[in-house]
Order: structure tokens, then sequence, then C-alpha cells
């Protein structure tokens, strides 16, 4: 049996800090900005009542909370490294094929639902691997992590605007699924770790 190297406090630990913040502020850069998202899809899709383009707008949010406990499940059975892969590669796929969309209903699955699945799935998977790396400043690295959630916010409420007015909607949500391609390359950094 190979040993697995133990990372808890060491030099990497602080990689997949850095790794945790910027998985977050993707995550709640588009999650968090649903109201550009409604005023954006309300213009485009005129003809469908305003509640349910509101709820396929804080739709993956919603599905971002709901989807923990599936999130927990594979991160208890494949761990921390392939739930956040499965996680980041779900959530850019869906706001990917939104540029594809010919309807509401294909923006409903693909933005709404698919993409919000894959949010709560990578999710758990970084918040438990920071408690994972460290002991001694796990406070401290769970703080700092929950801060990219509200960088992600302030970034993407200035670069959606922009995107937006430059390449259309569709252009938008295919770049932003380009962004959300970085969850897989970032939950790459998760190595198992030796807990005693």
């Amino acid at each position: 049996m190979v040993a697995i190297p133990n990372y808890v406090d060491g030099t990497w630990s602080i990689t997949v800090g850095i790794s945790s913040f910027v998985a977050q502020g993707i995550l709640g850069g588009y999650v968090f900005t649903a109201g550009i998202f409604y005023t954006l899809f309300k213009e485009q899709f005129s003809h469908v009542n305003e509640v349910v383009i509101s709820w396929m707008c804080n739709l993956p949010l919603t599905l971002w909370f709901l989807t923990g406990p599936l999130g927990s499940v594979l991160t208890n059975k494949f761990g921390c490294r392939v739930c956040a892969v499965i996680g980041g590669l779900c959530a850019s796929v869906g706001l990917a094929l939104c540029f594809l969309s010919i309807n509401f209903y294909m923006v409903f699955v693909f933005y709404g639902i698919l993409a919000g699945v894959g949010n709560g799935v990578h999710y758990v998977g970084f918040v438990t691997v920071v408690n994972k790396y460290f002991r001694k400043y796990r406070l401290i690295a769970n703080l700092i992590s929950s801060i990219g959630v509200t960088t992600g916010m302030a970034v993407y409420a200035a670069l959606i605007p922009h995107l937006t007015e430059v390449f259309g909607w569709q252009g938008c949500l295919l770049i932003m699924g380009g962004i959300s391609f970085n969850l897989c390359a970032l939950g790459c950094s998760l190595y198992p770790t030796e807990l005693s």
C-alpha cells in the first residue's frame, strides 16, 4: 500500500486555501448576481411569466444548498477531489450550454438546474477539504474561503453587464461557463490527506 503524504498545515495547505477562495468567488459570483440575470432574461423572454423567470434565476442558489446532501454522499464515497471536479464540470457545462439554447425551457434546465446541482456538489467538496487541510489555522482558512463569495459578487456585478453589452446574454453565459470550467482545475489541487 502506498503511503499518502500528510499535507495538513503544510505549504500545500496554502494552495488549497487560495483554490478554495477562488472557487467560492466563481460560484458566488454568478449565483448571487441573480438580479442582473433576472433583468436580462425578462427582456429576452418577455412572453414568459415573471414569476417563472424569478424561479429560474434563483434555482442556482436554491440548488446550491439543497444538493448539499448529494455532495456529502459523493464526497464520502469518492473524496473531495472527485466531488469538486464533477461539480465544477456540471456547473460549467450548464452555463456553456445556455449558448445553444433556443427557448426559455432549455435555459431553465441548463442555467437553473444543471449549473445549480453542480454548484452544490462542488461547494461541499471544497468546504470539506479546507477543514481537512487546516488544523491550527482552520478558522482563518474558513474565513478567507468564505470571503471569496463576496469578492466574486463584486467582480461579477461589474463583469456581467459588460459581457452582455459586448457579447449578448448567450455569449456572456458561454464565457461564464468557461470561467466556471476553472472549478475543475481548482478541484485537481485537492490531494488526499492523512489524518491522525
